[in-house]
Protein backbone atom coordinates (compact mmCIF):
# COMPACT_ATOMS: atom_id res chain seq x y z
CA UNK A 1 0.00 0.00 0.00
CA UNK A 2 1.43 3.27 -0.89
CA UNK A 3 0.81 4.94 2.76
CA UNK A 4 3.82 4.87 4.81
CA UNK A 5 1.12 4.42 8.27
CA UNK A 6 -0.70 1.31 6.30
CA UNK A 7 0.24 -2.32 6.92
CA UNK A 8 -1.20 -5.38 5.65
CA UNK A 9 -0.78 -8.22 8.69
CA UNK A 10 0.15 -11.62 6.60
CA UNK A 11 -2.92 -13.86 7.10
CA UNK A 12 -3.70 -17.10 4.96
CA UNK A 13 -6.69 -19.61 5.52
CA UNK A 14 -5.91 -21.13 8.74
CA UNK A 15 -8.52 -21.24 10.83
CA UNK A 16 -6.30 -19.92 14.08
CA UNK A 17 -3.13 -17.68 13.25
CA UNK A 18 -0.74 -16.04 15.69
CA UNK A 19 1.59 -13.62 14.86
CA UNK A 20 3.51 -10.84 17.24
CA UNK A 21 4.87 -7.63 15.39
CA UNK A 22 6.05 -4.02 16.76
CA UNK A 23 4.07 -1.47 15.83
CA UNK A 24 2.67 2.27 16.25
CA UNK A 25 4.95 1.94 19.64
CA UNK A 26 3.26 -1.41 20.43
CA UNK A 27 4.79 -5.05 20.30
CA UNK A 28 1.58 -7.00 19.89
CA UNK A 29 0.48 -10.47 19.68
CA UNK A 30 -2.57 -11.20 17.09
CA UNK A 31 -4.90 -14.21 17.29
CA UNK A 32 -7.03 -14.11 14.49
CA UNK A 33 -9.46 -16.89 14.83
CA UNK A 34 -12.51 -18.04 12.12
CA UNK A 35 -15.80 -18.93 14.13
CA UNK A 36 -17.02 -21.93 11.59
CA UNK A 37 -20.40 -21.59 12.94
CA UNK A 38 -20.61 -17.96 12.76
CA UNK A 39 -18.96 -17.87 10.07
CA UNK A 40 -16.71 -15.04 10.68
CA UNK A 41 -13.12 -13.85 11.92
CA UNK A 42 -12.67 -12.59 15.10
CA UNK A 43 -9.32 -11.44 17.29
CA UNK A 44 -7.30 -11.13 19.88
CA UNK A 45 -4.67 -8.95 20.61
CA UNK A 46 -1.89 -8.58 23.38
CA UNK A 47 0.57 -6.43 24.32
CA UNK A 48 3.44 -8.31 24.73
CA UNK A 49 5.33 -5.27 26.89
CA UNK A 50 2.33 -5.08 29.27
CA UNK A 51 1.44 -8.43 29.79
CA UNK A 52 -2.25 -8.20 29.02
CA UNK A 53 -4.77 -8.68 26.23
CA UNK A 54 -5.94 -4.98 24.66
CA UNK A 55 -8.74 -6.91 23.48
CA UNK A 56 -10.09 -10.30 23.63
CA UNK A 57 -12.63 -12.00 20.76
CA UNK A 58 -13.00 -8.85 18.70
CA UNK A 59 -15.07 -9.37 15.72
CA UNK A 60 -13.99 -8.80 12.37
CA UNK A 61 -16.46 -6.96 9.30
CA UNK A 62 -16.14 -6.48 6.18
CA UNK A 63 -14.40 -2.51 5.26
CA UNK A 64 -15.20 -1.58 8.67
CA UNK A 65 -13.11 0.22 11.96
CA UNK A 66 -11.99 -2.65 14.50
CA UNK A 67 -10.55 -0.45 17.69
CA UNK A 68 -12.04 2.87 16.35
CA UNK A 69 -13.50 3.76 19.53
CA UNK A 70 -10.57 2.88 21.90
CA UNK A 71 -7.67 5.15 23.01
CA UNK A 72 -5.10 3.19 20.78
CA UNK A 73 -3.23 5.23 17.71
CA UNK A 74 -4.52 3.04 15.20
CA UNK A 75 -6.98 0.51 13.90
CA UNK A 76 -7.77 -2.54 12.28
CA UNK A 77 -9.43 -3.39 8.95
CA UNK A 78 -10.77 -6.77 7.38
CA UNK A 79 -10.48 -5.38 3.67
CA UNK A 80 -12.57 -6.93 0.48
CA UNK A 81 -10.08 -6.88 -2.29
CA UNK A 82 -13.04 -8.75 -4.18
CA UNK A 83 -15.07 -5.01 -4.06
CA UNK A 84 -18.31 -7.14 -3.36
CA UNK A 85 -18.35 -5.37 0.00
CA UNK A 86 -19.79 -8.99 1.72
CA UNK A 87 -19.28 -10.82 4.79
CA UNK A 88 -16.75 -14.07 4.58
CA UNK A 89 -18.54 -17.10 4.74
CA UNK A 90 -15.25 -19.42 4.37
CA UNK A 91 -11.97 -19.56 6.22
CA UNK A 92 -10.60 -19.74 2.54
CA UNK A 93 -11.24 -16.59 1.52
CA UNK A 94 -8.73 -15.13 3.49
CA UNK A 95 -5.26 -14.20 2.34
CA UNK A 96 -7.48 -14.43 -0.62
CA UNK A 97 -10.22 -12.34 -0.91
CA UNK A 98 -9.50 -10.53 2.63
CA UNK A 99 -6.51 -9.13 3.66
CA UNK A 100 -6.41 -7.69 7.36
CA UNK A 101 -5.08 -4.11 7.49
CA UNK A 102 -3.43 -2.25 10.66
CA UNK A 103 -3.51 1.23 9.87
CA UNK A 104 -2.70 4.67 11.52
CA UNK A 105 -5.93 6.42 13.04
CA UNK A 106 -4.70 9.22 10.74
CA UNK A 107 -4.58 7.33 7.63
CA UNK A 108 -8.17 5.97 8.77
CA UNK A 109 -9.65 9.23 8.78
CA UNK A 110 -7.68 10.86 5.50
CA UNK A 111 -9.53 7.81 3.23
CA UNK A 112 -12.32 7.92 4.92
CA UNK A 113 -12.39 11.86 3.91
CA UNK A 114 -11.20 10.77 0.03
CA UNK A 115 -14.21 8.13 0.00
CA UNK A 116 -16.92 10.63 1.16
CA UNK A 117 -16.43 13.82 -0.33
CA UNK A 118 -19.08 16.26 0.57
CA UNK A 119 -19.81 19.42 -0.92
CA UNK A 120 -22.42 20.82 1.46
CA UNK A 121 -25.93 20.37 1.93
CA UNK A 122 -28.10 20.59 -1.36
CA UNK A 123 -31.93 22.20 -0.31
CA UNK A 124 -34.49 21.92 -2.69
Amino acid sequence: MADENVYEIPVNDYPEQVQNFEMFGYNLQFTLRFNAVGLSWAFDLYDNRKGEYIVKNEGLSTSQASLFYSDLPFVIMLVDNSGLGVESISNSEMGDRFNIVIMSRESYQNAIRQTIKFDGWQSN
